[in-house]
């Protein structure tokens, strides 16, 4: 489990991430708080890499930069999975992570639970015209972090 330490990083980085300036506008927290509330149905998990991993998923309401939710959950990789030829992916999902609609950005982290990997921190900013999301955040075959947005049949 990532230490207090991991996590203040993790903020802080999430911090500078809405610092950024976007498309014109002064910070992704200005741009985000111009769109409408969005709810968030689910959020899941995937590692399709060969390394485990502990995936950090945290979800801030832009509008006051309050956390509003934090889980962090260990996969396996997907070379542990293959004994007997089929390729059972490692997911996790939390349903409703926010208890309201809002304007959200969300960040996630991954740490490599051995030594073999790197850190990866990404983060968006949660716009769009749909009213409900579903997020997956997921490393990839190459081993690399992203996070996609589903707003087809979310709610």
């Amino acid at each position: 489990m990532p230490s207090t330490e991991s996590r203040r990083r993790l903020l802080m980085a999430a911090g500078a991430a809405l610092s950024i300036p976007l498309s014109g506008c002064s910070s992704v927290s200005e741009f985000t708080r111009k769109s409408s509330p969005i709810s968030i149905t689910e959020v899941w998990v995937k590692n399709l890499g060969d390394s485990p991993a502990v995936f950090d998923v945290v979800i801030e309401d832009v509008t006051d930069n309050e956390v509003v939710f934090w889980e962090t959950h260990p996969t396996r990789p997907m070379a542990d999975r293959d004994e007997d030829g089929d390729e059972e992916i490692d997911i996790h999902s939390w349903e409703n992570p926010v208890q309201s609609p809002g304007n959200y950005a969300l960040h996630a982290r991954v740490e490599p639970d051995d030594e073999t990997g790197e850190k990866q921190v990404t983060s968006t900013q949660l716009q769009t015209n749909a009213d409900c999301l579903s997020i997956l955040v997921e490393i990839d075959i190459m081993g690399e972090l992203s996070i996609g947005v589903d707003t087809q049949d979310a709610c």
